[in-house]
């Protein structure tokens, strides 16, 4: 009787995991992606670093409207320090993403919820790409890509601090959403200068320090605008708050979160997309709603830094970066 109820309870949970995850990868996004007039996309890839927080190592590669080319920190240093000035939005994807699918995934972002979007002020767009690829049985994996999120958030914070970036626009989407929390969470402690990030939040996949996070960054400080998509409908959203409790961990979610913000009226627009956007966890489906589009849309409007137009240094134009 024993042994069946271990095989009942196994049996449950890897049911689980797939109906939860099984279909994130169903489907591909082109990577052909012609970037808006005057708008840059970069890529920041931290696979392989190890517990290594500094960005020297990390991977940097920029989008010539075809495909993406090596690039170094210092070129991208450039662009922020002394380039046009721009909206510097960084987005950080979900679980089960490897390095080809972050990209092409990261472009169907750009294309379908950025590029569409009027805007007074071109767009740097990031894509973060951190390693969640699947790496072991999935209960066992997601918790442990979970915690990870935690500690890439602190390296998203790191390298804001190490490019003197204190404005922008932040994206997180699902297990991102996580990324995202802890870098605004660390933060607070390694910016000295006045900081005004916009944040969107997509179906966010939260681990169980966000608790503590949140409630122990004062965020309102941090955030000029948070927009948080919900899905009631999303069944990764359900699935992971299954796999949370059979864990026994506990972790804010997207309808405790709201309350935990504790920030100052008119900031944090709540959006449910169930409608839109139906039960299926997918950033592409997310990207191309009203919901979506309007949260960016209200994001760039309100970003507020715009910085000097200094002469590009003529030794590295951004069309002349070097490549393998």
């Amino acid at each position: 009787m024993k042994l069946f109820y271990k095989f009942a309870c196994a049996s449950i949970v890897w049911l689980l995991a797939l109906i939860t995850f099984g279909w994130a990868r169903h489907d591909g996004a082109s990577a052909n992606c012609l970037t808006a007039s005057r708008d840059q996309i970069w890529l920041i890839s931290t696979r392989g670093v190890g517990p290594c927080l500094g960005s020297e190592a990390f991977e940097i590669n920029f989008y010539d409207g075809s495909q993406f080319r090596s690039a170094t920190l210092s070129h991208l240093s450039h662009e922020l320090r002394e380039g046009e000035p721009m909206a510097t939005v960084i987005y950080a994807h979900g679980y089960r993403t490897d390095a080809c699918y972050a990209q092409k995934r990261g472009l169907e972002v750009y294309r379908n919820a950025i590029a569409a979007v009027p805007r007074p002020l071109p767009i740097r767009f990031v894509i973060w790409s951190w390693q969640t690829e699947k790496e072991s049985r999935i209960p066992k994996d997601f918790r442990e890509k979970s915690d990870h999120s935690v500690f890439e958030g602190q390296r998203l914070a790191r390298f804001l601090e190490e490019m003197g970036l204190g404005q922008g626009i932040l994206i997180g989407y699902s297990m991102g959403a996580q990324v995202i929390v802890s870098a605004l969470s660390h933060l607070s402690d390694a910016l000295a200068m006045p900081t005004a990030w916009n944040v969107v939040l997509v179906a966010p996949v939260l681990a169980p320090a966000s608790c503590c996070e949140v409630s122990c960054t004062d965020l309102d400080r941090l955030v000029q605008t948070f927009s948080l998509l919900t899905n009631r409908s999303d069944r990764a959203l359900k699935g992971a708050r299954r796999l949370n409790r059979l864990s026994h961990r506990s972790a804010l979610d997207q309808n405790s979160l709201p309350s935990a913000l504790r920030l100052a009226p008119g900031k944090l627009s709540v959006i449910d997309t169930s409608h839109e956007v139906g039960a299926q966890h997918n950033i592409g489906r997310y990207s191309q709603s009203w919901a979506f589009r309007w949260s960016i849309d209200h994001a760039i409007r309100n970003y507020s830094a715009i910085r000097p137009n200094p002469v590009l240094d003529a030794t590295v134009p951004i069309d002349k970066l070097p490549h393998d």
